[in-house]
């Protein structure tokens, strides 16, 4: 996983200005960076000012105070192979 975002300023130039890239390639890349920026916001604690608890209680339709702490943990554990994953795969 990158921990430097200018590899990622590196890796959207390359995708801006390489004429040879299709859509399927462009996709794979757009992902990754979604996936790594919002991975890395959850790691610093900004979550788009919101907190994981709050995060996993929408994504699996809970109310907040039933999100237990083994959840939060598998969100994160998840979300982290999700960046693997699209890394990966460009």
């Amino acid at each position: 996983m990158h921990t430097n975002r200018q590899n990622s300023v590196e890796l959207i130039l390359w995708i801006l200005f390489d004429p040879g890239m299709d859509a399927r390639e462009m996709k794979k890349h757009i992902l990754f960076d979604a996936l790594e920026s919002y991975d890395q916001r959850q790691q610093e604690g900004e979550g788009f000012g919101i907190g994981p608890r709050t995060i996993v209680a929408r994504i699996t339709d809970r109310n907040p105070e039933d999100v237990t702490q083994a959840m939060i943990k598998r969100f994160r554990k998840v979300l982290s192979q999700m960046v693997e994953d699209a890394e990966s795969k460009i």
